[in-house]
């Protein structure tokens, strides 16, 4: 399982991500949102959202760069997740695991 975090600057590079990730049948359990100033105090938005099967992990981030390169530019990053046997994932995510 992994949380992936993206940050893009623009609404429409995010749709156009939201959609592809849609394609792909990834379902967000966990996801939030948060506008943040990046490089040179340009808006930004960062969201999260979990990938529990690390088999989707390679189109997620294909997906990711493909929305980075066509657009004003951010960052991701990707961040494995243990759980201990019989934690929920959203629970797990929430606290910080």
């Amino acid at each position: 399982m992994y949380l992936v975090t993206v940050s893009l600057f623009t609404d429409l590079e995010i749709k156009a991500l939201m959609e592809e990730l849609d394609e792909l049948g990834i379902r967000m359990i966990f996801a939030s949102h948060q506008k943040l100033l990046g490089a040179g105090n340009q808006p930004c938005v960062s969201f999260s959202f979990v990938v529990q099967d690390g088999n989707r992990l390679d189109p997620v981030l294909r997906a990711i760069r493909e929305s980075l390169d066509w657009g004003q530019g951010g960052f991701f990053f990707v961040t494995p997740v243990l759980l201990a046997e019989g934690w929920p994932v959203a629970a797990a995510v929430s606290s910080g695991v």
